[in-house]
Order: structure tokens, then sequence, then C-alpha cells
């Protein structure tokens, strides 16, 4: 599957949003007991889930919305990754640690 742009401009968006900043993007938010170590910027795999969709129109102007449960951070490449040591495997170990404590808290 090809790159998908989130970009939108505030025009785009009901109700219209400031005009000093020219676009803007759907955020993820997460809070837990691990923090996820990521770079400022870069680019991740994730898997999801998609809970709910809906597409409507009004005065012939289409929005469509979803929402998705991120499952699992499966891969992370940014700019201030630390250099990997010889085994260079931190991040998906830690990574995997997040996933069998959050799985844990879960269980409960």
């Amino acid at each position: 599957m090809k790159s998908i742009s989130l970009a939108m401009s505030y025009s785009d968006t009901m109700p219209p949003m400031p005009a000093d900043e020219k676009e803007h993007y759907p955020s993820f938010h997460y809070t837990g007991p691990e923090s996820l170590d990521l770079p400022h910027e870069g680019e991740m795999t994730i898997r999801f889930k998609k809970t709910s969709s809906s597409h409507s129109e009004n005065n012939g102007e289409e929005q469509y919305s979803c929402t998705i449960e991120v499952r699992d951070i499966v891969k992370v490449k940014g700019e201030d990754v630390e250099a990997p040591t010889r085994r260079g495997n931190e991040t998906e170990e830690a990574l995997d640690s997040l996933a069998k404590k959050m799985k844990k808290r879960d269980e409960y």
C-alpha cells in the first residue's frame, strides 16, 4: 500500500480552526506505565484495528471519520535514536517488554 498523507487544511475541518497554522494532523495519545522512548520525528509501523467509521455529506461537503485502536508499535525509525549496540535489537526488546506489561495489566 502506498503512503497516505493525513495532512488537512483548517478549511477542511468543522468547525474552522485558527488561520495561523496551514495544516494539522490527527493524533494518537498514549498514557501508560512505560515511556515509549520515541524519537521526536520519524517513521513508525503499527498494528491497528478500525473500531468505527462514518461518512456524511452536508451541503455538498463530504466528511469521513474513523476511530482506530493502535494495537502494537511494530517498528520505529527516527533521527534521534541512539546507535544500536552489537546486538542491535534494544528497541524490539523494549517494545516487547511494554507489550507484555500491557497484556498483564489488561488480564486483571
